[in-house]
């Protein structure tokens, strides 16, 4: 059953992940760009510490999504209710936009990069290398996600594990994405950044929307099949 509970944790849950990327781009954009070990360690450890900590709190309630690529996978996959989709994932962006919003009004250059240096946002962003990689990118890590999350949580008995291994997993292809596309890989993430980044940033808004859906929907059919072999 859809609860206004379900939904909320869905939007806090979401709002949690999403500023914990943010705040961490914005940290290695201010001390010189994403480009460099620690800036990646950094961000790879506050997403997926941020991920695990949201299911291990809100997942009893909602599920645990906090990301669209996710309930549109699982739905794709027969493992969540069609008609739950679009009201969790209005949550999720909403809790995006919220955590957007957040980042914006607390740092006096806004989703910007360094002041007077750096001119790249916290958006997810299409690297110089193409179209092509950004979309390989953010499929694959998506997949990986969602193949994780599906097989833990059939197999692994016990609360803390597949939360720890979403985490794990989660922070495993951040790092995949990051020279790529910023990573993005959640969409309600992706939203946020580019929308508060102006009109200009949001032509690239459906790659971030399509390609995580996309390989995530293999994944979590990937997953759901090695569950049951």
């Amino acid at each position: 059953m859809l609860t206004t509970r379900a939904l909320a944790a869905e939007a806090i849950g979401t709002a949690l992940v999403v500023l914990a990327t943010l705040v961490a781009l914005k940290t290695a954009l201010i001390s010189g760009g994403v480009a460099s070990p620690a800036a990646a360690t950094l961000l790879a450890t506050a997403s997926g510490t941020a991920l695990t900590l949201a299911i291990l709190a809100f997942g009893p309630v909602s599920g645990g999504h906090f990301n669209p690529a996710v309930t549109l996978g699982l739905v794709a996959a027969g493992r969540f209710e069609t008609r739950f989709a679009l009201p969790y994932v209005a949550a999720q962006v909403a809790g995006g936009l919220a955590a957007g919003l957040i980042v914006a009004v607390v740092s006096a250059d806004g989703l910007g990069g360094r002041p007077g240096g750096d001119a790249r946002t916290l958006a997810a962003v299409v690297a110089p290398s193409g179209l092509v990689g950004a979309v390989l990118a953010e499929a694959l890590a998506a997949f990986v996600l969602l193949i994780v999350i599906t097989t833990t949580a059939t197999l692994v008995k016990g609360e803390a594990a597949p939360a720890l291994a979403a985490g794990l997993a989660y922070g495993l292809v951040t790092l995949l994405c990051l020279p790529v596309t910023q990573a993005g890989i959640n969409p309600a993430r992706a939203t946020a950044a580019l929308a508060a980044s102006g009109p200009s940033a949001l032509g690239d808004l459906w790659l971030f929307w399509v390609a995580p859906v996309l390989g995530g929907t293999l994944g979590a059919l990937a997953g759901g099949w090695l569950a049951e072999s």
